[in-house]
């Protein structure tokens, strides 16, 4: 059953599959390999992300793993009380965003692992997903090409029935 998705910079697919309790990387060529693999239910991954090296970030219940290129994993963030249901990194600063389903929040985790809530500790009714984009991109993993010189601010939108709440970085790119 499979709870998250993510392309890498290399083309690679990465898929995280919640019932078998595993993340599969599909090769550009179709070939398959297992790069995380559990026996404990707990460390199900429910969501995937994919930085601009090829790091692999995983969403299990209550932690952050990170696998690396070489296949080295180490936990990265813990102690969230919550299915991380949806990651996504920003290359910009090596945070990422998480989703909390049960916690019913959304979650900012620094490259060091600590992490703190989003929105002055906002809580949304229920939250599946989150995404990070320039004002003219909606995808969940948005990529942008600045064409125009200059320092642009970004935006973080968590959003769902009940309401959203927004966290800008002003003047965050300078291109």
């Amino acid at each position: 059953r499979p709870y998250g998705i993510a392309v890498g910079p290399d083309g690679n697919v990465y898929v995280g599959d919640n019932l078998n309790k595993a993340v599969y990387k599909i090769h550009p060529d179709g070939t398959q390999e297992t790069i995380y693999s559990t026996a404990t239910a707990s460390l199900s991954p429910y969501s995937v992300a994919v930085d601009h090296d090829n790091n692999v970030y995983v969403g299990v219940t209550s932690n952050v793993l990170k696998i690396y290129p070489d296949g080295t994993q180490t936990t990265l963030a813990t102690g969230m009380n919550t299915a991380i249901y949806s990651l996504v990194v920003d290359d910009f600063s090596g945070n990422l965003y998480a989703a909390g389903y049960n916690s019913h929040k959304a979650y900012i985790i620094h490259p060091d692992g600590t992490w703190t809530t989003l929105g002055n500790d906002y809580t949304f009714p229920q939250i599946h997903s989150i995404a990070i984009q320039p004002a003219d991109n909606v995808a969940q993993n948005p990529a942008h090409t600045y064409t125009t010189p200059g320092t642009y601010s970004v935006s973080l939108i968590a959003a769902n029935a009940a309401g959203s709440d927004t966290e800008t970085k002003t003047g965050y790119v300078t291109v």
